[in-house]
């Protein structure tokens, strides 16, 4: 196989692995106020992973109540044109909020057309909480991209099998 081929196959693998790491955005919501987030989605398939300040949110989780300390929830809910209002949380009270980070929550939804998309806590009185919840938003790559990632691996590892590429890069 002529080098150029090879070098177009190095080029698609390299292409479709940038292409396919989803972009991440951290949602942080302040549990004093109640403020949504509304960030403008593409259509697609999403993953919201809770994270903590150790990975780059700036809470943990939200106290609910200050007046009697210990009342820690990882809680959020997730709203749009298309979505129905969904809370997302485990329904326990925890004494931490680094325990109540443990069993937060994952979600993931998917939307048919690009839309606005609120991410909020809900909660009856916001006067009362301390902290918050992060949360890591990340898009889902679709087929057709890991399929052509799949295919540029597979090219390479046949030109490098044929010897028109060494292995390992030497």
């Amino acid at each position: 196989m002529p080098l150029p081929i090879i070098r177009l196959a190095a080029a698609l693998t390299v292409t479709c692995l940038f292409a396919s790491a989803s972009s991440a955005t951290i949602i942080d919501l302040d549990g004093t106020t109640g403020d949504p987030i509304s960030i403008f989605l593409d259509m697609g398939a999403y993953h919201v992973t809770p994270v903590g300040m150790a990975d780059g949110g700036a809470y943990n989780a939200y106290d609910a109540s200050n007046d009697h300390p210990g009342n820690w929830v990882h809680a959020y809910t997730i709203f749009s044109e298309e979505l129905e209002s969904s809370l997302f949380w485990d329904g326990t009270v925890h004494p931490s909020d680094l325990e109540a980070l443990a069993h937060a929550v994952p979600a993931q939804f998917t939307i048919t057309f690009n839309q606005e998309v609120a991410f909020f806590i809900s909660d009856t009185s916001y006067g009362d909480n301390d902290g918050g919840v992060s949360l890591r938003l990340q898009s889902v790559p679709e087929p057709s991209t890991l399929l052509l990632l799949g295919l540029g691996l597979v090219g390479l590892r046949i030109c490098a099998a044929q010897g028109h590429y060494p292995a390992g890069g030497k």
